[in-house]
């Protein structure tokens, strides 16, 4: 059975609260993103893939209305080695040349950058209507990203402005 989202407590000492709720849904294209949240979890297993662990990362993809948050699930089993090798090619891992074997280094992905495609999900609502919501169809190899992207960098703090800039173009 999946997780239930039971949000987070808020103090009494609270000064504003964000007024939206929270969620952008994305035109389907190819973005820029950074990595800003990994989560070691276990996913219990389905019809269709057995219990394993699974890596819940956290996506801030950049987009004319600034950086949107966007989870990804990563199944750690053999059904999804692909998308894992996607991810991790995306991030500047290259393939062995003798085996072909993409690297994989979990404790180095906190604020590494790539690009992705974005698509839409229609699911049905616990009230029986339909939504929407973001998807990762895929991870990009820079050499398969445009190279241009044709979305701006957003404003940054004015500490990260003078930082080290990113092959994309993001303040590091």
């Amino acid at each position: 059975m999946a997780e239930q989202d039971m949000g987070q407590a808020l103090d009494w000492d609270m000064t504003e609260v964000d007024d939206s709720d929270g969620y952008v849904l994305i035109e389907p294209g190819v973005y820029g993103f950074i990595v800003t949240d990994l989560k070691k979890e276990r996913f219990e297993g389905s019809e269709k893939m057995a219990p394993c662990p699974k890596a819940v990362v956290t996506l801030s993809v950049v987009t004319d209305a600034g950086m949107v948050p966007v989870t990804e699930n990563l199944m750690l089993n053999t059904k999804m080695m692909f998308k894992i090798s996607q991810f991790f090619k995306a991030l500047g891992a290259k393939p062995d040349p003798e085996t072909g074997k993409v690297p994989v280094d979990w404790s180095n992905v906190l604020s590494k950058e790539g690009v992705l495609e974005i698509e839409r999900r229609t699911y049905t609502k616990r009230d029986g209507s339909q939504g929407e919501a973001n998807s990762v169809k895929r991870f990009l190899a820079p050499e398969d990203a445009p190279a241009q992207m044709p979305i701006p960098v957003p404003d940054q703090p004015a500490a990260a402005k003078t930082s080290e800039v990113s092959q994309y173009g993001y303040a590091m």
